[in-house]
């Protein structure tokens, strides 16, 4: 026997805020990747520096 293939509103916003807690910072770390500034907290602008 089968069960629904279907997720209830709880689940899905459950799902999609794990989903977020674990691929945000991986984001963000992929944007401050490309900052010109020595500084992390510091944004310079786009930069190609500290792939070249």
């Amino acid at each position: 026997m089968r069960g629904r293939n279907t997720l209830s509103p709880f689940n899905a916003v459950a799902l999609a805020l794990g989903l977020a807690f674990l691929y945000l910072p991986i984001v963000i770390l992929v944007i401050y990747s490309f900052n010109a500034s020595r500084l992390v907290t510091v944004w310079g602008g786009w930069s190609l520096r500290w792939y070249i």
